[in-house]
């Protein structure tokens, strides 16, 4: 069988699973193949380096979901344009089980950058380095608060802040925050566990659970790696 015949076949004529009990067979190379989501009652698996985001203090990532919830503007800036996919992907994978209603531009071209002066709610990625005076030097008016989340300097500002914004209740922020620093000790310490140990790259995570009869090790595999993804959502 020609190799584009199979690859169309994977793509276009293979039909994915729902999530649940629902399974696909099929025969791949004379090999059969099972082809399963995760359950329902299960957390979604994701395919995002987690460990970027959590380069920021658990104190500046709540501070990003407070925002987040409050339909505050955000702008990410980092001169890496892979960092900026990381970030912004990373961010709205953990809002589950909500969904971002507002527009997301992971780079935002500079010729596009009037979109920031929108009073409507928005995350874009912006290619360059962060610097004080780059509203101003763009003539960009701003009329409402924006979050700056410095990705280079790991640091979050406010431009034009608004005094009445409303608080994340203390105590539940102290319990949430002492949560998640377990949480985020627990998983870089075993992604770097993971990290010294000799895997394919693409091993780590994975949308979907792929069992292969011939190699079940690899399914296994999969799943424990999905897990420590799935304990951050």
């Amino acid at each position: 069988v020609p190799m584009d015949k199979i690859i169309e076949n994977l793509l276009i004529e293979l039909p994915v699973p729902p999530r649940g009990i629902f399974t696909v067979e099929y025969t791949l190379i004379n090999q059969e193949r099972k082809l399963k989501q995760n359950l329902m009652n299960e957390l979604p698996l994701v395919d995002i380096n987690l460990k970027k985001l959590f380069t920021f203090d658990i104190k500046e990532i709540v501070d990003m979901y407070h925002n987040l919830f409050l339909e505050t503007r955000i702008l990410f800036f980092s001169e890496n344009i892979q960092s900026l996919n990381m970030y912004i992907f990373g961010l709205l994978a953990l809002l589950y089980p909500f969904q971002y209603q507002y527009q997301v531009v992971t780079v935002l071209p500079e010729e596009n950058f009037e979109i920031i002066e929108s009073i409507t709610p928005f995350i874009a990625g912006i290619n360059m380095a962060y610097t004080d005076d780059f509203f101003e030097s763009r003539d960009l008016t701003l009329s409402d608060c924006i979050l700056i989340v410095d990705i280079d300097k790991t640091k979050l500002n406010f431009v034009n802040k608004m005094s009445d914004i409303p608080e994340f209740p203390k105590g539940y922020r102290k319990t949430l925050e002492k949560n998640l620093q377990s949480i985020k000790t627990k998983y870089l310490k075993d992604m770097n566990a993971s990290s010294r140990q000799s895997k394919p790259r693409g091993s780590k995570y994975s949308k979907m659970n792929l069992t292969t009869n011939m190699n079940i090790k690899n399914t296994s595999t999969i799943s424990e790696h999905s897990r420590g993804s799935n304990i951050i959502s």
